[in-house]
C-alpha cells in the first residue's frame, strides 16, 4: 500500500515539473480601435461611416406629421477624412407645425459650406444622424426618412440621381432615431396612435361623416354618434357605412334596426360587435350597429352614418357629444 502511494505522489511531481517547464501561452494583444481612412466600401459604409464625396453628395431629410406644431430636430456628426477629426454640424430644423400630414423636406448640402470648405480633402464620413420629435408622444404621429443623395456618374452620368435610404421610421420626444441603430420601416407598418376624432359642431339636416385626411390611413374602431330628430314628423332608420377610398363605394353597408321619430335623440354606437345583436333600447336612448373587424381606410375614405327619411332639422349632435375612434398611421410619406 504505501509503494503504490509512493509511485502516485512521483508520478504528480514528474508531472508538474513538466508542465511549469513548457513556455507560457501569450496573451492575445488589445488594441484600442482607430479611425481607417483607407476601409471603406466605394460609395458605402466603413470603418469610420458612410464616405461623402463633398462635391455632389446631398442629405435629403423628409417627414411628414399629425401634430399641430411639430419640428423634428436633425443632428448630424461627421469625421473628416484628412485630419480624422470629429465635426458636429448645426442642428437641421425640419418643420411641420402645421400638423396637415404634408410631406416636407430640407436638405442639407456640403458643397459650399463653410463647415467643409476650409478642408482640403473632398471626402469626408458621415458617422451618425440622430432626430428627435418635438410633439409627437407616441408611434403613427411623426414619420421621417434620411436619404443620402448622390448624382449619376459615368454612362449615367445627367440622370436622375440615386436616393440610398440611411434611415425611416417613426420618433417621438421620448425616443429618437439614429443611423447607428437605424431601421427602415414604411409608414404604415407596426402599430397606429389612437386617434379620438370629435366634430365641433352640430351637423344639422345632413349625416356625421367623418373624413380620412390625406397621407393617412385609418383602421376603423368604433363611434357613438348622438343623433337628435326635429319636430317633423316622420320616422327615421339609421344605418352606417364605410367607404375604404375616394372611390365612393361603400364595402360594408349596415341598416339599423330601430327607428326614431320626432323629437327623440338617440345614441347610435358603431363597433365590432356580434350580429345579431342584443341590447337596442331605442326607447331609452340607445342602438348599436356591427361592422366587421379591421377594415382599413385609406385617404379620401370615410365613415357616414345612414338615416332614411332624415328631416331638414334632424342633427347630430356636435361639442364633443359624437366621437369616432380609429387606429391611425401616416400613408405615402
Amino acid at each position: 500500500m504505501g509503494g503504490l502511494l509512493k509511485d502516485v505522489v512521483q508520478f504528480f511531481e514528474k508531472e508538474t515539473v513538466v508542465r511549469t517547464n513548457e513556455p507560457a501561452c501569450p496573451a492575445p494583444a488589445i488594441s484600442a480601435p482607430v479611425y481607417n481612412p483607407a476601409r471603406v466600401e466605394p460609395g458605402g459604409i466603413g470603418d469610420n461611416g458612410w464616405l461623402i464625396d463633398k462635391a455632389e453628395d446631398t442629405l435629403l431629410v423628409t417627414g411628414a406629421s399629425s401634430q399641430v406644431g411639430e419640428q423634428l430636430i436633425v443632428n448630424f456628426r461627421f469625421i473628416l477624412r484628412s485630419t480624422l477629426s470629429v465635426v458636429v454640424a448645426d442642428s437641421l430644423i425640419l418643420n411641420l407645425s402645421a400638423g396637415d400630414r404634408s410631406v416636407q423636406s430640407v436638405t442639407y448640402s456640403f458643397k459650399g459650406n463653410p463647415l467643409f470648405d476650409a478642408v482640403g480633402d473632398p471626402d469626408i464620413y458621415l458617422t451618425d444622424v440622430s432626430i428627435q420629435a418635438t410633439k409627437a408622444t407616441t408611434r403613427g404621429q411623426s414619420f421621417v426618412r434620411v436619404n443620402l443623395v448622390r448624382q449619376s456618374s459615368g454612362a449615367n452620368a445627367g440622370s436622375a440621381p440615386t436616393k440610398c435610404a440611411l434611415l425611416s421610421d417613426y420618433v417621438t420626444q421620448q425616443v429618437s432615431a439614429c443611423l447607428r441603430n437605424a431601421r427602415h420601416f414604411t409608414s404604415i407598418e407596426g402599430r397606429g396612435w389612437m386617434n379620438v376624432l370629435a366634430n365641433a359642431q352640430d351637423v344639422v339636416g345632413a349625416d356625421l361623416a367623418f373624413v380620412v385626411p390625406v397621407n393617412t390611413r385609418w383602421r376603423f374602431v368604433s363611434c357613438n354618434g348622438v343623433f337628435s330628430s326635429s319636430n317633423q314628423a316622420a320616422t327615421r332608420y339609421i344605418g352606417a357605412s364605410l367607404f375604404p377610398s375616394n372611390l365612393g363605394a361603400a364595402c360594408w353597408r349596415a341598416p339599423g334596426d330601430s327607428s326614431v321619430t320626432a323629437t327623440r335623440q338617440l345614441n347610435v354606437s358603431v363597433g365590432s360587435i356580434p350580429s345579431p345583436i342584443t341590447g337596442n333600447s331605442p326607447q331609452f336612448g340607445y342602438s348599436n350597429i356591427p361592422v366587421p373587424p379591421d377594415v382599413f381606410l385609406l385617404p379620401g375614405g370615410y365613415f357616414s352614418y345612414g338615416t332614411l327619411n332624415l328631416q331638414t332639422g334632424d342633427k347630430w349632435l356636435g361639442g364633443g357629444a359624437s366621437v369616432c375612434l380609429v387606429e391611425e398611421w401616416l400613408d405615402n410619406v
